[in-house]
């Protein structure tokens, strides 16, 4: 089922990120430390990546008096991900990354008063080898993260990139369900090559949903109806696209004309 979304008022940014996979089921805080590890171990393969370790003096619901969180760089502001809340913005603003980088605590407060002190620990080479085994997309190296959605979404997306996967589009497609006064959410990654249009979901990392023009072009909840539990659809509440600003896109000749994936370049799900 999903998990709940985080939420970030910021002066000109409003992200509304999450973590829904079968992986988000509750487990103990002693995992959020491995969680966040990994998690900015996958990143680091290419983008800025840190752990920290935060002291929480206002203790709530949702964050202990010791929390473990990634921050890590992407569309050109901070992101901020912990195993019990997913994922959400830390900027406040855009084109900021350096500055944000250098000067964390004043953005961590804004998340969470109790956020006064931190310090960055270190991956290990062991961190940075992936020991962590999953049958998922890359066998023998990553499990799947608790709420960690929207990780492996930005994971996959800059994997493709890295393999030579000629993408013309990319965004990150956010969905939400509602379920009585709690909203939940997911997210997919929905990309597009000169061979088609497809969706990753990281809850079903072995497939690739093929898209035709016309879905991959309509309205962000009407994509999300491909991605979305059976047993959640009727609870679909919104839904919206983040754009991959810093993908360089290919002639638009290559976006307007399809050809036939060629074998193994996606399997199908009917």
């Amino acid at each position: 089922m999903p998990c709940r979304p985080s939420l970030l008022f910021a002066a000109t940014l409003l992200f509304v990120t999450v973590g829904f996979s079968p992986a988000a089921a509750k487990a103990p805080p002693r995992d959020d430390l491995a969680a966040v590890r990994q998690a900015a171990a996958m990143l680091r393969e290419f983008t800025w990546a840190e752990v920290i370790e935060i002291n929480n003096d206002r203790r709530t619901r949702e964050y202990g008096t010791r929390v473990y969180a990634t921050v890590f760089e992407f569309n050109d502001i901070i992101w901020f991900y912990t195993p019990s809340e997913g994922t959400q913005n830390l900027s406040l603003y855009r084109g900021r990354v350096n500055e944000d980088r250098e000067n964390l605590g004043p953005l961590l407060e804004a998340i969470h008063p109790g956020f006064g002190r931190f310090r960055t620990l270190a991956l290990t080479s062991a961190d940075l080898a992936g020991i962590s085994p999953t049958e998922g997309r890359t066998p023998g190296r990553w499990k799947q993260l608790r709420n960690g959605c929207f990780v492996e979404s930005v994971h996959e997306l800059q994997r493709l990139r890295t393999e030579g996967t000629l993408l013309t589009d990319a965004r990150l497609l956010m969905y939400y369900v509602k379920k009585g006064f709690r909203q939940m959410g997911h997210t997919v990654l929905v990309y597009a090559t000169p061979s088609g249009r497809f969706g990753w979901d990281p809850a079903r990392p072995q497939l690739d949903i093929e898209l035709d023009r016309a879905e991959a072009s309509a309205h962000p909840l009407q994509v999300a109806r491909y991605f979305t539990p059976l047993e959640v659809a009727a609870d679909l509440a919104s839904a919206r696209f983040l754009p991959v600003k810093s993908l360089t896109l290919a002639a638009t000749v290559l976006a307007s004309h399809d050809r036939e994936p060629s074998r193994g370049e996606a399997a199908r799900i009917q």
